[in-house]
């Protein structure tokens, strides 16, 4: 027994490779043209910094604490914390103290009495010590779940950034479109002073013979049509506040204070600082989740694997028993056991490959995942790319047409 148990000691203490297929990330060839500068540098982490807005900064610093979305994220973020916490604790001892007392009673035709009475009377049982316990992580099935919980966890950090950017791009996108708003609801109503002013005209005209009714119904018509228009303004102006206030956790109207006075409609000094389209892909949080879940996906694969394999755990206890309390501590009450604990499988029905097949399965899929992923954001990333430099284009003949 000992030298069959020693040498598989050694070599689980020696450090043996673990099972399964280790991560390597896929690689995939990007478009020709993606090494080519789009513009300026790179994007600064603070984007929105760029337009040198200050209420738009402060929305931006209020996302963080107060989008509700993200403070689900956060919370399965700490979970996944704690579930590394719990994988990676497995890889250590196991350490207890115990102690017990019981009253009990031993058959007087089955097993031993301690108590020497023969069953035929009560006695106390006094127990107390120490207990220790470690998995020999032979083939690496403890490694790859902790593998595993690591990449699970840098996966919901990945999720809660894109998450984060997502949520800050909404607030960025709703104000802009609230400042916008607000100045088309002044020039409607600097229309709506003209179109009253030129029907007072046109009253006085036909008043003093030189206009007709005609010219009286078509100034009442303009005016009818502004008026028309300031209510559709307003009511985008508070759906846009209030749902700037929803991604900030805030109640109905909590920021009108804030954000009903008419303010200025940012505006870009340069063009934006676009960078390499290579980098823009490589930043996404959403493709660096996805191959995190793949990640994990393959070191499953590892632990499903292991358990083919013969599992050793170091055993170890010490301690006293006695049957009065008083007899505790002394030497000949006190007890000890220590061993190896040797598990092999046998037969389970074909259950364990069916469990690799399942991880097998589960990484082909987050495979499958993680392309599709790519290939959507590099399609996001051409369109956005080519949008900006059409939009750039418009507004060179929107300023021909203004001078």
């Amino acid at each position: 027994m000992n030298r069959a148990v020693i040498p598989l000691l050694l070599m689980a203490l020696s450090g043996c490779r673990a099972v399964g297929p280790d991560y390597a990330r896929p690689q995939s060839a990007l478009p020709e043209s993606w090494g080519e500068q789009a513009g300026g540098g790179a994007l600064p982490v603070a984007w929105w910094s760029i337009f040198n807005d200050v209420p738009l900064s402060q929305l931006v610093q209020r996302v963080a604490a107060g989008n509700l979305d993200l403070q689900l994220a956060t919370a399965r973020l700490q979970q996944s914390r704690a579930l590394l916490g719990v994988t990676e604790a497995a890889l250590m001892p196991d350490l207890s103290l115990d102690g017990a007392y019981q009253r009990q009673r031993a058959t007087s035709v089955g097993s031993m009495d301690p108590s020497g009475n023969g069953g035929e009377a009560d006695y106390n049982l006094w127990r107390g010590g120490f207990s220790a316990a470690w998995e020999l992580d032979m083939w690496g099935k403890l490694r790859r779940a902790s593998e595993s919980a690591r990449a699970g966890f840098a996966a919901s950090q990945e999720n809660r950034r894109a998450l984060l950017t997502s949520v800050t791009a909404e607030v960025a996108s709703d104000y802009l479109r609230l400042r916008a708003t607000q100045q088309q609801l002044a020039v409607a109503q600097e229309n709506r002073a003209t179109a009253l002013r030129t029907l007072q005209l046109t009253q006085s005209r036909y008043q003093s013979g030189a206009g007709n009714e005609l010219d009286i119904d078509q100034a009442q018509v303009q005016l009818a049509q502004v008026d028309a228009l300031l209510p559709t303004l307003a009511d985008r102006q508070e759906r846009l506040i209030n749902a700037i206030g929803l991604l900030l956790g805030e109640r109905p109207g909590a920021l009108n204070a804030m954000l009903s006075p008419p303010g200025p409609l940012p505006t870009l000094a340069r063009a934006v600082p676009m960078g390499v389209p290579s980098d823009l892909a490589l930043r996404r949080p959403d493709i660096r989740e996805a191959a995190e879940r793949l990640h994990q996906a393959t070191a499953e694969i590892g632990v499903a694997t292991a358990d083919y394999y013969p599992r050793i755990t170091l055993t170890g206890n010490a301690g006293y028993q006695a049957l009065a309390l008083s007899d505790m501590g002394s030497w000949s009450t006190h007890t000890f056991a220590i061993g190896p604990v040797l598990y092999l499988p046998l037969f389970d029905g074909g259950k364990i490959t069916q469990r690799v097949r399942l991880s097998e399965y589960r990484q082909q899929e987050m495979a499958i995942a993680y392309q599709q992923t790519v290939l959507r954001a590099w399609h996001e990333i051409d369109d956005a790319l080519s949008g900006y430099r059409a939009q750039q284009r418009r507004q060179t003949h929107l300023a021909e047409a203004l001078a």
